[in-house]
């Protein structure tokens, strides 16, 4: 059974929170129940995984609960960041020059 926040009718941030988790699990474990029979289930959860089994475990209804897998999918390197704009370039280019004058004037005066 597939349930989530936003199918049961929330909305923005409201469907991250503990509620929501626990309205959609009891929303799946109804008809898991109902229509399946099924008396224990495999919950697998996608996001911030506290909040969520905390709502996944009270919402059970009469179910057994074998085994919370958190399925949150996990960016192996994140999409590519935006190109830096001339302004970040000439201060990165600024802060350069400094530090190379200083490290200038240390050989200068070591050597």
């Amino acid at each position: 059974m597939l349930s989530s926040a936003g199918a049961i009718g929330f909305k923005g941030s409201r469907k991250g929170t503990p509620y929501a988790a626990q309205q959609a699990s009891l929303a799946a474990a109804g008809v898991a129940r109902d229509q399946y029979g099924m008396k224990s289930v495999e919950v697998r959860v996608k996001g911030r995984l506290r909040p969520r089994v905390r709502g996944t475990r009270a919402g059970r209804r009469g179910l057994h609960i074998v085994v919370i897998r958190d399925v949150t999918p996990i960016p192996h390197n994140g999409c590519r960041p935006p190109k830096r704009s001339e302004s970040e370039v000439d201060v990165a280019q600024r802060r350069f020059a400094v530090l190379q004058k200083k490290w200038l004037a240390t050989k200068i005066f070591k050597g």
